[in-house]
């Protein structure tokens, strides 16, 4: 008797044993689902959300997230490394060096971009300078569209240099410096993660600019805008296009940076965005989620089943060994 209840305590032992371990594949297959959203936003002074008067702005990065992790019902964690007044050329001399920045870009899952403008406020500064006859540069655009707009008044053939100026803007330099920043980003992130560009929109409307200046500067934001849109497949991401979502009517007092309501146009299409991204990858992610769930019910079950088998089996086989044993300890008593 003592050698059946020694032979029942070891297979019990072993079904414990093989019941920590189904649990403990269980516990790591969940621990391998996500568990955390991680989004990163690039850009300038419009996901930093600049405020011109002081009013505090919600920039539309931290609008994303909130709406984001509203929808998925899970944590959105936003790395925001965007920066006032930075160009794709001063992105790609600073952010792009720093190992902060590349380790965010590694780890994300979703990636927004908006920057460009200032490459064109840049050129625009330059222009009014040369056409000034200045020799200090101008720190903002406003500045240099209150001084240009004097000097039209007082010589109006001024339009004229200052059209010829700005028309010379040099886009092989900007695609240049875009596709380096873009290769930086892209080259470091996933290939599963989500990356949403938004275009341009004309950064001077509130600005006075005369028409045909005007004219000008949409024109060339157009060819800006083609260049982001032209390289939209090689890297992988979709735009998003801010003229027509109304941005131009939601800006603030200075006729650049967006109002609170411009803000939440913005994570309005960048969500809408997402979502049209997900409906593209639907088929293939749901079939390989629907075979990853497969497979862990399958393993499951093959686990729980196998240790049932394997303890009936114990079972039987300890009761036949401890009988045949019981057998042979009667026969040699019967002998003796």
């Amino acid at each position: 008797m003592s050698r059946i209840k020694a032979a029942f305590t070891k297979i019990t032992a072993s079904v414990m044993i093989s019941v920590s371990i189904a649990a403990c594949c269980a516990a790591q297959v969940r621990a391998e689902q996500p568990q955390e959203i991680h989004y990163l936003a690039v850009g300038d002074s419009i996901p930093n959300g600049y405020s011109c008067d002081d009013t505090e702005i919600s920039p539309y990065p931290e609008l994303v997230r909130r709406q984001y992790a509203r929808d998925k019902g899970m944590p959105v964690e936003l790395a925001n490394i965007a920066q006032n007044g930075i160009s794709t050329v001063r992105f790609n001399a600073s952010k792009l060096g720093e190992e902060e920045v590349l380790e965010h870009i590694r780890k994300v899952d979703v990636i927004t971009v908006t920057i460009g403008a200032n490459d064109l406020i840049d050129a625009f500064k330059i222009a009014c300078q040369d056409v000034l006859g200045r020799e200090e540069r101008f720190w903002n655009i406003s500045e240099a569209m209150e001084m240009l707009n004097a000097e039209m008044k007082a010589h109006p053939t001024t339009v004229l240099k200052a059209v010829r100026a700005i028309a010379g803007w040099d886009y092989d330099a900007f695609e240049e410096s875009y596709c380096t920043m873009m290769d930086g980003i892209t080259g470091e992130a996933k290939e599963s993660a989500m990356i949403v560009v938004t275009d341009i929109y004309n950064p001077t409307t509130g600005l006075g600019m005369p028409g045909t200046l005007g004219m000008v500067v949409d024109s060339i934001i157009g060819k800006m805008n083609s260049i982001i849109a032209a390289h939209a497949d090689e890297y992988g991401y979709h735009t998003v296009d801010l003229n027509e979502a109304g941005i131009s009517g939601h800006v603030q007092q200075d006729g650049l940076h967006p109002t609170q309501e411009g803000q939440q146009i913005i994570a309005d299409v960048v969500l809408q965005e997402l979502t049209v991204m997900e409906q593209e990858e639907a088929p293939e992610s749901g079939t390989a989620r629907e075979s990853r769930d497969q497979s862990g019910l399958l393993w499951n079950f093959m686990a729980v089943a196998g240790i049932g088998v394997t303890g009936i089996i114990l079972i039987i086989l300890g009761v036949l060994r401890g009988k045949k044993r019981e057998k042979e300890d009667e026969d040699t008593t019967g002998c003796n």
